[in-house]
């Protein structure tokens, strides 16, 4: 196994790494900006949505929402899984199913962002392109481990990111795995907003 790649030259680690009121901003802008969203979808484009929710479930049920949220949460490009979520309520999907099926599928995808980690790591030399690409996120797991993984599943930190940098940097799948447990108290929060904007845009 070649040995893990060291963190790219720049900026020294004090500014790299943010863990201040300015994360915890940006946490709380963004749940109230899926409020908003959710709140304006609910009121503009209801029935585009509920129409648009009938033929995705109709056509790939619930599976269909399972595996699209482990592409969504495995993707090393930004995505977020909760216009999935809405479309699901849109097409009167228990809130119950939304969430064990959506919890699931991040949970698993941390453990398979893992493992795309070290492969990159074993058999492509782009590892430190990746470390460069996400130089915060690597100065995080350098010094945290899986407690970076952890910020990547409860706030704006990119988690998909977290997850393969884990995999690439050596941090032990025992622990990417608990700290993707984090995902089931974010999915709960984030789709009882979702439900609460819905409701508001009736």
């Amino acid at each position: 196994m070649t040995p893990p790649p060291e963190p790219p030259s720049g900026p020294p680690a004090s500014e790299l790494v943010v863990l201040d009121w300015r994360l915890a901003a940006r946490t709380v802008m963004g749940a109230a900006l899926v409020l908003a969203a959710a709140g304006v979808a609910g009121l503009a484009l209801r029935e585009p949505l509920i129409t648009a929710g009938a033929w995705f479930f109709g056509r790939f049920g619930v599976w269909g929402m399972f595996f699209g949220t482990i592409v969504i949460d495995v993707s090393i490009i930004p995505l977020t899984n909760e216009p999935l979520m809405l479309l699901a309520l849109s097409a009167d999907l228990s809130p119950w199913t939304v969430f064990w099926m959506t919890s699931v599928a991040s949970f698993l995808a941390g453990g398979l962002g893992w493992g795309i980690g070290r492969l990159i790591d074993r058999f492509t030399p782009f590892g430190r392109r990746l470390c460069a690409r996400y130089p915060a996120m690597t100065d995080l797991l350098r010094r945290y481990g899986a407690v970076a993984v952890a910020l990547g599943a409860t706030t704006p930190l990119p988690f998909s990111a977290s997850t393969w940098l884990a995999g690439l940097l050596g941090v032990p799948l025992r622990g990417v795995m608990v700290a993707s447990l984090f995902r089931f108290p974010k999915t709960a929060f984030y789709l009882w907003l979702l439900m609460q904007g819905w409701a508001l845009g009736a």
